[in-house]
């Protein structure tokens, strides 16, 4: 049998105290029953179970002993004593009671103790009554002893059945032996020995052995049965109490670890106030504030991805800001040139000089180089008489106002 298991996170005082180590002869015997009871005994009660519960399986495990016990007696005692002595008709007896063990063990073992506790004591009180009403050539003084065998019944109706039964078999048996050896026939040695004072003597002797021996069973068996209830309500009791720290040191177990679950998450929480969003909550799956702490770092997750995202886009402002600044001047330096192309257009068309504004922009050079000047397009053939023209009429108009 296993020792019980402990916990190194229980303490002490609520730890079940370890078995001590059986003897040989303990260990003999639980070797030796062990494979008995499984097949003759009831199981045993489950946890929690009632008192009554617990008092059929007792009683069940005592009935098992005892029909060994029994068996061992018939076959090794009472056996012999019916093949080799005058009385043979003990020997059909003893078989008779084997017969009824053997039918007793299967309804023991489903827990029909009460019937199996019945049977076991009428089958020995009406074994010993058979033997004693078929003594051959009826009472003889070695008879007698077998009228003190009764008290056995009684025994085992004390130890099978409930304490009260005892009561009523011990008046069975007084009234059994009082008729018998009164008015039952009698060996002429056994007349003899009854004959004047010793007929009381004789009677009294199991009617009193009865009494006694069913009074202090009952008081005894009544006794017991009161100390297992005791101990019984005080072993429920301690059960309790065991139950009740084991509780409270789970409640306290859990109280720490949802302390320190809190001021993990509150540290979390402290950390990505000042700006730490890289702070993680370090639960493990299956703690109580789990789904919390997933929830926050989740949380934490996402404001970190928003504020790197941010960080990128400060560092973007500037390019984006530089790449606006470079996209208008394109447009006012494509706009200029437009105008320039123009205003060249319209000189080649007119034959008239170019004459345009600066406007702040990188073509204001080509502007200055072009200003006052022609666009001439025309063939060759066609320039040059163009060209002669242009240069009487600047011989004619004043320099200043024409620059060339």
């Amino acid at each position: 049998m296993m020792g019980p298991n402990y916990s190194a996170s229980e303490p002490v005082y609520i730890q079940a105290a370890p078995e001590k180590p059986r003897g040989f002869f303990t260990n003999v015997l639980h070797a030796v029953f062990n494979p008995w009871y499984r097949l003759t005994a009831p199981p045993q009660a489950e946890p929690g179970a009632s008192f009554e519960q617990r008092e059929v399986v007792r009683r069940g495990r005592l009935a098992s002993t005892i029909m060994f016990a029994l068996g061992f007696i018939l076959l090794a005692l009472v056996g012999p004593i019916g093949v080799f002595g005058p009385n043979h008709q003990i020997l059909f007896v003893a078989l008779g009671i084997l017969v009824l063990i053997a039918i007793c063990a299967p309804l023991n073992q489903r827990g029909h103790v009460t019937a199996v506790g019945l049977i076991i004591s009428l089958s020995v009180n009406l074994g010993i009554f058979s033997s004693i009403l078929r003594s051959p050539g009826g009472l003889a003084p070695e008879t007698i002893a077998i009228f003190d065998m009764l008290v056995f019944s009684e025994v085992f109706v004390v130890s099978l059945l409930p304490v009260n039964w005892v009561i009523p078999d011990a008046l069975l048996n007084i009234i059994f032996s009082y008729v018998v050896l009164t008015y039952w026939p009698r060996t002429p040695l056994l007349n003899q020995m009854m004959h004047g004072g010793g007929y009381f003597t004789i009677v009294s002797r199991p009617i009193q052995i009865h009494l006694i021996v069913s009074v202090v069973l009952y008081l005894w068996v009544a006794s017991a049965t009161r100390a297992i209830q005791r101990a019984d309500r005080a072993e429920e009791i301690a059960k309790l109490q065991h139950d009740i720290a084991a509780q409270e040191h789970a409640i306290a177990d859990e109280k720490r670890v949802l302390d320190t679950s809190i001021q993990d998450i509150m540290a979390v929480h402290s950390a990505a106030s000042n700006g730490n969003l890289a702070a993680r909550v370090p639960l493990q799956e299956g703690a109580t504030l789990w789904p919390v702490a997933v929830s926050l770092n989740n949380l934490l997750s996402r404001l970190q991805r928003l504020q790197n995202s941010e960080v990128e886009l400060q560092r973007l402002v500037p390019r984006l800001q530089r790449a606006a600044q470079i996209d208008h001047e394109y447009k006012r330096l494509q706009a200029a040139v437009m105008q320039l192309a123009d205003i060249i257009h319209d000189s080649d068309e007119g034959l008239k000089p170019i004459q345009a504004s600066n406007n702040g922009t990188p073509a204001d050079t080509i502007v200055m180089e072009l200003l006052g000047k022609y666009v001439l397009s025309l063939p060759f053939r066609l320039k040059e008489p163009v060209i002669n023209a242009i240069q009487q009429e600047r011989t004619q108009v004043p320099q200043q106002d024409f620059p060339s």
